[in-house]
């Protein structure tokens, strides 16, 4: 029995292992797409990008779509469009920031507004001239997750994790310091300072400092800091004595330092130093004595002593030899730096201008004065008493390094001690100059320094660098020029092409060329010319698409066929273009009311350019063509009529652009019954992009780049910067459009805007005929919301200006509402609107309440700003306004604690209302008791005994005009909006004892 219940099991077993077999490999396939759907979803999650919104004051220079979000550099963002929020306080401004940078996002996170910024502590943000401004951020590592906030007015106090070394200074007075200030260690910047604040009692300030992290072993506990900005002046019955340093410190502040122990223990964060008020107080500097043949052109406190250029010492006093009437002996303080140069053989001299007939060298004198240079010796043996030398030693050819001699035809303003570049650096000098050792032109030694002589062998080329090189042609303008310092007294620059040819030895003779472009080897062409006038041998150049390729050496005439050539040199590197049929004509400039042409030769001079023959064969005999050479109506391609009321400074050959691409140009500009009749060809590969939905508008561009080394400006074209120029687009995709024949007319409009954007037309009336131009852009809160699109003078010789207001905007055209216009200021402590320096004048508008309104009076100057919507709001009253503007810093301790917002007469007209503006942090600051006074100027005191004191406040506020404020140790109620005080004329000097303890809650 039990037998056969194993049997009757078996079936049983066998089908269960039956199913499990037949299962079907289609089940396979929801599960997979079940996978991969959720693959994706978490890959779609990780990767898209988060968004997050950016309160800000103004919208200026953020443009969606286009304007990133940077950290370190490096792209973490971008701007997808900005609003402006209901009340019209501020705009928002809505981002996506990369997935990866989502955890960052919080409470800590901030956000500032980087833009190009010119003051005398430095220039900033000038990548942001070609890039356009950019929105930078410090991540927070801490702190809740956060998607809204609000930008900050400037770049945040040191982080944490920027590199560096982080060292605090303290002193009584801020005086010239200012963020940006640089740090100097021999004269060489190594750091900057950050940050400065009040200390928390008030009765210091703390300045934060950076060290950059290859100087950061400069500093240690052993190291003195001193004040090197602003000038200092000592007076008594003996005279006045006067110290500065470099132009820089004096104008934007600096601090110098120097680390007499270099064993000393490392800087703590927690340590501070004491920031000293002047070189002497730091108590450095070495003693030397030189004794001088004449002391005329020795001043104290003026010249200085320098090494390679770079200031190690001044003249401290000068005193007569004693024994010998012969001679001075000059007391000079050298750099503790530069200690190690004063041994037994080293050399001093004088250097001042040399204007002799033979000679016109150390021109640079002329505005940095006379200075003591010195040569370092070899001796081991250190000395503190020296004889200056008459003059330069001569030259030693066995110091190290490479010896090499150039001619040149004329000297320019090379001179000794001219500095010879290899890519902007300094690599070597002029060691001596050869006058009458050579037949003819002038013969130069140049010493290049060991660490720098493997650039130069035999395929080397040198040129004169010095001054300015301006290139221009209807392809742009270029001016480009090496340091300030090179203008004035020459340069050398040099190249190697081919860095592997056969090295040279000492002694070694190259031609100097009078421009990068100057070949050796130059191919001689004759023109046949009618008259010499406007030609003129090395100044009258030919030139290409801009390019400097040749310039005139010399005029002949021939009497037997009373012909007039003109023989020119040309670079080798542009013979394809000297073929059988090319043509040369004179460009001139043509300034009349029916023709504008060669207008870049007001910045060249007369010069001649080209047309490219067709031709193989090259040739080097021309006969000069009297007009330019024309553009073939019969050329492949579209020809297009533009209507227009005026030329819009359009001329033959201007332009036409297609996104940014040139893609035809102008044929001729002509009057005709209904206005301006403009033809134009468009090029065979492009006439498809023109469509009946195209729109024509003139355009105009200009580009600036500088640099600490130089500066370049330079335009996509000159015709569409002074000659005009034309673009177009279309709103629809060129397939579903219709196609355009030749002879059809379109309407040339006056800019982009008024060409593609609706909107409301507005009239503004110009009282004071102020320059605003077509296209000139209208402003509110940085948005663009219009611009001019067309001026007419009236009969009362005012300007009618007609603007298109975009449809978004329309609600700012009330009765209360102000146009105003914003002209750039360049000042020496404060620039304001630079963008007009180059786009010219624009208008702006304040938002006010009324009914609807299409006529207005354009106002001069902004509207008065009587109170911000954050800080401490007050009113100071006045006798008469004195140096106060708007924008005016207000002064706690030569700490800047808020600005002048606004000025306007009393009521009554017999007093001078002023709004300021206290930042929050600072508010605690101001009492009921608080005395405000005028801080401009300069006090100065003196004794028959005691000597000159002379006391000044910030540079800032001696230039600029300022607003110091004092509160008394006994301290009144806190200020509140409205409140207001008396500003004093002067100062009583128990105020400056005050030094009350006040929280400012930071």
């Amino acid at each position: 029995m039990e037998k056969k219940r194993l049997n009757e099991s078996k079936p049983h077993l066998k089908a269960r292992k039956e199913v499990e077999l037949n299962l079907s490999p289609i089940w396979f396939l929801p599960i997979l797409a079940v996978v991969i759907s959720a693959w994706l979803l978490v890959k779609m999650n990780l990767e898209s990008k988060v968004p997050i919104t950016i309160e800000m004051s103004t919208a200026q220079g953020i443009v969606p779509g286009k304007t990133q979000i940077k950290f370190r550099g490096i792209n973490a963002g971008i701007v997808s469009r900005v609003e402006v929020s209901e009340n019209l306080s501020h705009v928002t401004i809505h981002a996506d920031i990369e997935p990866h940078l989502a955890e960052f996002l919080t409470t800590e996170t901030k956000f500032w507004v980087v833009r190009a910024q010119i003051s005398l502590a430095g220039v900033s943000g000038l990548d942001t001239v070609l890039s356009g401004d950019y929105i930078a951020f410090t991540p927070g590592r801490t702190g809740e997750a956060k998607r809204s906030f609000r930008a900050l007015n400037s770049a945040p106090p040191i982080a944490d994790d920027d590199p560096g070394l982080r060292i605090t200074l303290t002193s009584e007075n801020l005086g010239s310091i200012s963020e940006g200030s640089q740090l100097y260690y021999r004269q060489i910047p190594i750091g900057e300072v950050r940050f400065y604040e009040l200390s928390n009692d008030t009765r210091t300030v703390n300045i934060s400092a950076l060290i950059n992290p290859e100087y950061s072993h400069l500093v240690n506990m052993s190291t003195v800091f001193w004040n090197s900005g602003g000038v200092r002046l000592k007076g008594s019955l003996s005279g006045f004595e006067v110290r500065t340093e470099s132009l820089a410190a004096i104008l934007a502040g600096g601090i110098s330092l120097f680390t007499p122990d270099p064993e000393a223990d490392l800087v703590d964060i927690n340590d501070r130093f004491t920031l000293h008020e002047s070189y002497d107080d730091a108590g450095v500097g070495v003693p030397v004595k030189i004794a001088f043949p004449s002391g005329y052109d020795l001043q104290s406190g003026i010249t200085k002593v320098k090494f390679h250029g770079i200031n190690v010492g001044h003249l401290d006093s000068i005193n007569v030899s004693p024994g010998d009437d012969s001679g001075v002996i000059a007391n000079v303080i050298i750099d503790p730096g530069a200690e190690p140069l004063l041994v037994e053989d080293t050399e001093f001299w004088l250097v001042k201008p040399d204007l002799s007939f033979k000679s016109l060298s150390n021109l640079e004198t002329l505005i940095s004065g006379n200075y003591i240079t010195m040569k370092s010796g070899d001796s081991m043996n250190s000395a503190r008493e020296f004889a200056a030398l008459d003059g330069p030693p001569p030259p030693d050819f066995q110091d190290p390094g490479l010896h090499v001699f150039l001619k040149a035809n004329q000297m320019g303003s090379i001179a000794m001690d001219t500095p010879v570049l290899f890519k902007g650096v300094e690599v070597g000098r002029v060691a001596n100059v050869f006058i009458n050792d050579l037949a003819e032109g002038v013969g130069f030694h140049l010493h290049i320094r060991p660490e720098y002589d493997h650039l130069i062998n035999e395929t080397s080329r040198f040129w004169n660098a010095s001054g300015l090189d301006i290139a221009a042609g209807l392809g742009g303008i270029q001016i480009r020029s090496s340091s300030l310092m090179n203008i004035i007294r020459g340069g050398i620059e040099f190249e190697t092409p081919d860095s592997t040819a056969k090295p040279i030895e000492d002694g070694h003779e190259f031609q100097l060329l009078d421009n990068p472009l100057s070949s050796e080897d130059p191919l001689k062409v004759a023109i046949q010319i009618d008259s010499a006038d406007s030609f003129q041998p090395d100044v009258t150049s030919v030139r290409y698409k801009g390019m400097g390729i040749g310039v005139l050496k010399r005029l002949e005439y021939r009497h037997e066929s009373d012909r007039m050539y003109a023989h020119f040199e040309m670079n080798r590197a542009y013979e394809d273009l000297f073929v059988e049929d090319t043509i040369f004509w004179l460009v001139t400039p043509t300034l009349s009311a029916a023709k504008v042409h060669g207008l870049d030769s007001l910045f060249t001079g007369p010069y001649l350019t080209l047309k490219p023959g067709q031709g193989n064969k090259t040739q080097t005999k021309y006969a000069l063509s009297a007009e330019p050479a024309a553009v073939s109506a019969t050329d492949p391609g579209l020809l297009l009529e533009l209507k227009a009321e005026t030329a819009l400074s359009l001329q033959q050959g201007s332009p036409v652009y297609h996104k940014e691409i040139e893609v035809g140009s102008v044929q001729s500009v002509r009057l005709d019954e209904t206005g301006v009749s403009i033809m134009i060809h468009i090029l065979q590969k492009y006439e498809h992009l023109v469509s009946d939905s195209t729109r024509f508008w003139s355009v105009s561009g200009i580009e600036v780049q500088a640099s600490l080394g130089g500066v370049k400006v330079s335009t996509g074209s000159l015709t569409s910067m002074l000659a005009g120029g034309i673009a177009f687009d279309s709103s629809h995709p060129v397939q579903n459009l219709r196609q355009i024949t030749d002879g059809e007319q379109f309407k040339l409009y006056a800019s982009k805007s008024s060409a593609q954007l609706a909107g409301s037309m507005i009239r503004l009336i110009d009282t004071e005929a102020t320059g605003v131009g077509l296209g000139a852009t209208i402003r509110f809160k940085g948005l663009v919301i219009g611009e001019v699109i067309h001026q007419r003078l009236t009969e009362n010789d005012h300007i009618e200006l007609t603007a298109n207001i975009h449809n978004n905007y329309q609600e700012l055209l009330t009765s209360g509402s102000v146009f105003w216009l914003a002209k750039a200021k360049l000042g020496l402590l404060k620039q304001e609107n630079l963008g007009q320096l180059l786009s010219g004048p624009e208008i702006r508008i304040e938002r006010g309440a009324g009914e609807r309104q299409t006529d207005y009076v354009l106002q001069q100057h902004a509207p008065v700003i009587k109170a911000k919507s954050t800080g401490l709001n007050l009113v100071l009253e006045a006798a008469k306004l004195g140096s106060v503007k708007p924008g005016v810093g207000i002064y706690y301790r030569q700490v800047e604690i808020g600005q002048v917002t606004g000025v306007q007469l009393g009521q009554s007209a017999d007093r001078v209302q002023i709004f300021i503006n206290i930042d929050s942090k600072y508010e605690a600051v101001i009492r009921t008791n608080s005395v405000f006074w005028n801080a401009s100027g300069i006090q100065l005191s003196a004794g028959l005994f005691s000597g000159v004191d002379v006391k000044t406040d910030a540079i800032e506020s001696i230039l600029a005009g300022g607003i110091a404020v004092a509160t008394p140790e006994e301290l009144g109620a806190p200020g509140q909006n409205g409140d207001v005080y008396e500003l004093r004329d002067e100062f009583d000097s128990d105020w400056l004892e005050w030094q009350p303890r006040i929280d400012l809650g930071n």
